[in-house]
């Protein structure tokens, strides 16, 4: 079972190498352009606890219309 402090340090350290990796696109040829990443951090959300997923309890128009428009993982 991995602890919260691992698993928060592993996001962390995933998104930064995600972040850094678009660097060298955004040197060649868009030097104004910023990766656009978003992070949500939920504590006790299931997989399947939002609209998105398939959940009839909850209602998470927000999430879902972002996720129809972006990639998720």
């Amino acid at each position: 079972m991995i602890s919260r402090r691992d698993f928060i340090r592993n996001i962390s350290v995933a998104a930064t190498l995600a972040a850094a990796g678009s660097v060298p696109a955004m040197a060649a040829g868009g030097a104004g352009k910023k990766p656009n990443i978003l992070f949500i951090l939920a504590d006790d959300l299931g997989w399947v606890d939002t609209s998105f997923t398939g959940s009839k309890l909850y209602e998470t128009p927000n999430i879902e219309r972002l996720a129809k428009r972006a990639v998720y993982f």
